[in-house]
């Protein structure tokens, strides 16, 4: 959690207090006296148990027993957590869980293929790892770019320098796009130029040994081929599962009623059952007494957070007054089928009016059926 949270305690000699959480942040904890506003200093003048959410204040340190002090610090809701196939069972923080789906290091088939823009009906063919060696699979996505000029080299001396028409270019999301050097195997008209057919090998610019994936442009069959022109790029993506270098980050926003849409939502007020025949599958058990039917019940639904029903007569004549106040993920009020003066209804329609104050009214109907 970036956002630091603060936490008044009571500040005892030699005795450890806890912390509202566990698995704090030592790189931005600070303690300070709630009462005189002095620093005090980690190690000097207590230590911090960052793991299990505790500090204990030293005998040779300067916070004076039951000084009330004011911890502020970020910490980790989830740690150390092995949970990487979506199961149940990361810690809840903040109303909200982590479930995390883990991938084997492969070709991303479905984000492989040219640019929308590109003409050429070049196929790309045999992308593997170097010499198919599983060992070589590398985590990136790439993209191969070509141009109407010569502009690359193949790298590697002992396989002379092959020119070529395209660059490679490691474009990892997260990362610097980088151009990559890569290799040329001058197999099909041995003539120092790249020829379609022959292979391309990607390398890492960290690592002049390590060869990654390989690919092999061809020319259609039975067709006119249309070259890679500038402007063209194949693009070269992985599915990379998780390494020590990851950080992923999102935001939460506090939950809030847009006005415009609260309106236009109380059309969507309405009664389940309607109309109510005799009984409701949603009604009450009386478990004490099995042979009695329980309490009556129906209920309304999609209501704002704040409103008032009040159900009529067709006369006019008022029955009932249900004040509806609850949260936000809790649209729905019951209603017991009885009169305000605690009397059963008889059968018949109904009018309901639900007054939501500046959001507006609804009107509607019910019919209940013996």
């Amino acid at each position: 959690d970036k956002k630091p949270v603060e936490a008044k305690v009571l500040a005892r000699t030699e005795q450890y207090v806890n912390l509202p959480h566990k698995n704090i942040n030592t790189g931005n904890f600070t303690l300070t006296s709630a009462v005189s506003g002095q620093t005090y200093t980690l190690d000097t003048d207590y230590e911090l148990l960052a793991e299990s959410g505790m500090f204990i204040s030293l005998a040779s340190g300067a916070i004076p027993d039951r000084d009330t002090v004011l911890a502020s610090y970020t910490y980790y809701p989830v740690q150390g957590s092995t949970l990487l196939n979506m199961e149940e069972g990361n810690e809840i923080f903040d109303g909200m869980t982590i479930y995390v789906k883990d991938v084997v290091l492969e070709l991303d088939e479905e984000n492989i293929g040219w640019s929308e823009t590109s003409k050429t009906n070049f196929i790309a063919g045999n992308i593997k790892p170097f010499n198919n060696i599983q060992a070589n699979k590398y985590p990136g996505d790439f993209e191969v770019r070509f141009f109407n000029d010569l502009v690359s080299n193949s790298a590697h001396p002992s396989f002379a320098y092959i020119r070529s028409n395209f660059e490679v270019w490691d474009v990892t999301p997260g990362k610097v796009p980088e151009k990559l050097t890569f290799i040329m195997l001058d197999e099909v008209k041995k003539d120092s130029l790249w020829t379609p057919g022959e292979r391309i090998i990607m390398q890492t610019n960290t690592d002049p040994i390590l060869r990654i994936w390989e690919l092999t442009f061809l020319a259609p069959e039975g067709v006119t081929p249309i070259t890679p022109t500038a402007g063209d790029v194949f693009y070269i993506a992985t599915k990379r599962p998780f390494n020590g270098e990851d950080i992923y980050s999102f935001k939460t926003s506090a939950a809030k009623v847009v006005e415009a849409q609260a309106k236009s939502d109380l059309d969507n007020i309405s009664v389940v059952p309607n109309p109510y025949v005799v009984t409701n599958v949603i009604e009450p058990v009386d478990r004490q007494n099995p042979f009695d039917r329980g309490p009556r019940r129906l209920y309304f639904r999609h209501l704002p957070m704040q409103c008032t029903i009040r159900i009529f007569t067709t006369t006019g004549e008022l029955v009932d007054t249900i004040e509806h106040s609850t949260t936000m993920d809790d649209g729905q009020a019951y209603w017991d089928l009885t009169t305000k003066d605690n009397f059963p209804i008889s059968y018949g329609i109904y009018i309901y009016h639900v007054d939501a104050g500046a959001l507006g009214e609804k009107i509607g109907r019910f019919a209940v059926i013996k």
